[in-house]
């Protein structure tokens, strides 16, 4: 379930195209987080 991989390759993507917001998934979890400060969203369904 560790999708740190994931957000770290995602987060230098989106540094190079200017966009805020990462997310990953794998599956059956997912993980959002803001690039400028790395912190993680809290999604409350």
């Amino acid at each position: 379930m560790d999708l740190r991989q994931a957000l770290d390759q995602a987060t230098e993507y989106a540094k190079l195209l200017d966009v805020s917001i990462v997310f990953a998934m794998n599956g059956a979890y997912c993980e959002a987080r803001f690039v400028a400060n790395n912190k993680e969203l809290i999604f409350k369904w």
